[in-house]
């Protein structure tokens, strides 16, 4: 009986040390694609402004946001699951298994409408980060770490439409 619930005790350190490194690479991947964004927007605006006459004038706030804000909420919303989901809070859970379908569905998208041959090596970074995002969805799946945080039907509720809402803000709003 003591075996048991000793083996029992070093499972659930497991776990938990298995959801803080999802959480820390969670927290990594988003400052990560949040620079890498940030930087690729301000280089869009910089040839913009140079080789197309635009001045700052000619920039409407409403189209920059329209325009770029899927490229900034998606780390932003990574960064909150990874550090709510280390302070093992219900909401980290959710919003890591939303970025993390949604950073899987991204890269297959990107991966499928930019294949060619001179992408090979990009192309096989997107899919090395896809399996990482698909490992991170089955252990954040795993019934130790959801049976932790009391799931109900509303919270299932809630991520189906958190994945439609923002996978459709992807593909039609632009």
């Amino acid at each position: 009986m003591a075996n048991a619930i000793i083996s029992i005790h070093r499972m659930k350190k497991k776990w938990e040390i298995t959801e803080k490194v999802i959480g820390a690479f969670q927290i990594f991947f988003g400052i990560l694609i949040l620079v890498l964004e940030i930087w690729s927007i301000k280089l869009s605006f910089n040839i913009g402004l140079k080789h197309y006459n635009y001045s700052w004038e000619n920039i409407s706030i409403f189209k920059v946001f329209k325009n770029y804000h899927y490229q900034i909420l998606i780390p932003l919303l990574t960064i909150f699951a990874g550090v709510t989901l280390m302070l093992k809070k219900r909401i980290g859970w959710l919003f890591g298994v939303v970025t993390s379908v949604l950073h899987v569905m991204s890269m297959i998208l990107f991966s499928v409408t930019n294949a060619t041959v001179e992408n090979k090596y990009l192309n096989f970074i997107y899919v090395f980060i896809s399996t990482l995002f698909i490992l991170i969805t089955v252990l954040l799946m795993n019934k130790h770490i959801r049976s932790k945080y009391n799931l109900t039907k509303q919270t299932w509720v809630i991520i189906g439409l958190l994945l439609i809402l923002l996978f459709l803000d992807k593909l039609f709003i632009k």
